[in-house]
């Protein structure tokens, strides 16, 4: 008989924490799962831990080189048996109750296809990360911010499968955000308000080196979230280029106006009121967040500041006073009339 969960774990020269990963899965009050972890190519002290552990539920999947994390999680789907796939990384750690209380919460929720939680960060950086939970927050942050813990993940198998899903290698290093990006117009999503795993930040990491990369690839998942609610937004963004920077979250231009980009989120409510693709009011305050972070980039992140700001502040059309708090205001005000300058950074490169 088949066990309800199959942990699918990759691993790719993990030997720094590879053996209190997989602990962390051995320790789980949840029992009933498989534990397929998959060796990618590994040149370390990989496979020695990975042999060290005799727990029979452990199933290894060798590869003979290096194949990529996309690959190798395919790779993995495949051998997976369980009704529901728990991803898991191999230098993070699951609290000992997530599996139980993941699957209690699916056998309450049928519709739910996907369940995240909570993380706490580990290693480099430390504090807590608390994702949207509800379906209808999960799905209008997803087009701006990180709203999936990844390795938090536990999701039905069938929705893979039966939609016939997996990563796509077209978004190595974004596979994650890309996978729900697809998936959340099929099925439901919630992430249980709980700290179930322990999430480690190192200097190596993937999300902290590919920053180019990575804004590309965030636009190219946020234009197919948003071509959704707007079918033509294609031609928008071939014929305006300041909605274009807006959506690939790139620095204004001296050009470029507040008011343009005002416009055209009043368009995508006015548009969500009448189609409700997104829950309204979820929409409406992500849209709010987004307008203020264009007042930010437009007017607050400068390396100096002058009267000549604060005159184009004041005066601009899209009056972005009201969509800034007072202290920031204030600081603006003060950091004009003075003169401001930022200082120089070490790593700063003078032109």
């Amino acid at each position: 008989m088949s066990p309800r969960v199959s942990v699918l774990m990759s691993v790719y020269n993990g030997e720094s924490f590879l053996a209190e990963a997989i602990q962390s899965i051995l320790d789980q009050t949840y029992t009933d799962f498989e534990f397929l972890i998959v060796n990618d190519g590994s040149t370390d002290g990989t496979a020695g831990i990975l042999a060290s552990f005799r727990d029979p539920r452990i199933k290894i999947i060798y590869l003979e080189k290096q194949s990529g994390l996309v690959y190798a999680l395919n790779i993995g789907i495949e051998q997976c048996q369980g009704e529901f796939i728990a991803r898991m990384d191999a230098d993070d750690r699951s609290m000992p109750m997530r599996f139980e209380k993941q699957v209690h919460f699916f056998d309450k929720n049928p519709q739910v296809g996907v369940c995240g939680s909570w993380a706490r960060f580990i290693g480099i950086k430390t504090g807590n990360f608390k994702a949207p939970v509800t379906h209808e927050e999960i799905i209008v942050n997803l087009i701006r911010q990180w709203v999936i813990v990844h390795p938090s993940v536990m999701l039905r198998r069938n929705v893979l499968v039966g939609h016939q899903m997996r990563y796509c290698s077209d978004f190595t290093h974004l596979e994650d955000k890309e996978l729900w990006s697809r998936l959340i117009f099929l099925t439901r999503f919630h992430n249980l308000p709980e700290y179930l795993l322990e999430y480690r930040q190192h200097a190596g990491q993937i999300t902290r080196s590919h920053g180019e990369r990575m804004r590309h690839l965030n636009y190219k998942v946020r234009t197919r979230l948003l071509k959704h609610l707007d079918p033509s937004l294609d031609a928008t963004l071939e014929t305006n280029p300041t909605i274009r920077r807006i959506v690939e979250n790139r620095p204004f231009e001296p050009a470029d106006l507040l008011r343009t980009g005002f416009d055209w989120f009043d368009h995508l409510r006015s548009v969500n009121q009448r189609t409700t693709v997104f829950y309204p009011e979820s929409f409406k305050r992500t849209l709010q967040m987004w307008q203020s972070d264009l007042v930010h980039r437009k007017y607050f992140r400068k390396a100096f500041y002058s009267l000549t700001d604060l005159r184009d502040y004041c005066f601009d059309s899209a009056k972005p006073f009201f969509s800034t708090g007072l202290v920031v205001h204030l600081k603006f005000i003060m950091k004009c009339v003075l003169g401001w300058k930022q200082r120089p950074t070490p790593n700063s490169k003078m032109k």
